[in-house]
């Protein structure tokens, strides 16, 4: 697939994917610039890895700004605690990131990765099953075509 056909095909996939998937594709790029900061790091390469941190942090500052504080009163006390307890885990990679970039400590940069390849499991099955939810409100709302009625209109919520 040549770069212009690439970027396209990006592009498509950014403005038709669902709250669900677009999370998952940041937190895929937080992956990939973690992966790319501790391969240049490994490699001393520290210029190149202070960007691919700087952008792991972006990722994450992005990751947080999407969770917001809920309060009990509105969605009860185990959803308001659940949203803080997800927005102090990306604060926490925030930090570990950070203290792995400025003590170049690989050790914090593995922690950092295997709390996002944990996060982006828990977001796969969440887009998986938010694709089967979409898949059978669908199929529950189409009427039968050989009894002649029109099909019914269905909202994609999700």
């Amino acid at each position: 697939m040549s770069d212009q056909a690439h970027r396209a095909y990006r592009k498509a996939d950014l403005t038709t994917a669902s709250p669900q998937r677009l999370r998952l594709m940041l937190i895929d790029a937080a992956i990939g610039y973690v992966t790319h900061a501790r391969t240049h790091a490994q490699a001393s390469h520290w210029a190149v890895a202070g960007e691919a941190f700087v952008q792991a942090r972006r990722a994450v500052i992005e990751l947080r700004a999407g969770i917001r504080a809920v309060p009990a009163s509105e969605h009860g006390p185990a959803i308001a605690e659940l949203a803080e307890n997800v927005r102090a885990l990306y604060a926490f990679l925030f930090r570990l990131l950070t203290e792995s970039q400025l003590y170049r400590d690989p050790v914090r940069l593995d922690d950092a990765l295997r709390l996002l390849t944990m996060e982006r499991e828990t977001w796969r099955q969440v887009c998986e099953r938010a694709a089967d939810s979409v898949a059978l409100r669908a199929d529950a709302n189409v009427g039968d075509p050989n009894e002649g009625e029109a099909f019914p209109s269905f909202s994609l919520r999700v």
